[in-house]
């Protein structure tokens, strides 16, 4: 085999390599991602609960919440 085209091969296998780390790295990213909850809408969302159960927001429970089913 030819020096150029294991000086190519060389390169072309390092470019694979460093790839699939990239990809894997961003694989891992995105399963490990949090979303953490926006104080708006959860504020209206216990504005909701509570006017259909009748109660002051401050005082919902986690019960509360699971009564609701719609």
């Amino acid at each position: 085999m030819s020096d150029k085209k294991l000086f190519w091969r060389k390169y072309i296998i390092a470019a694979v390599i460093i790839f699939l780390c990239i990809f894997a790295g961003l694989i891992y990213r995105t399963m490990t991602w949090e979303s953490k909850p926006d104080p708006a809408s959860e504020r209206i969302i216990r504005e909701a609960v509570s006017t259909i159960l009748n109660k002051d927001p401050n005082e919902l429970t986690d019960e509360d919440f699971a009564r609701i089913t719609e």
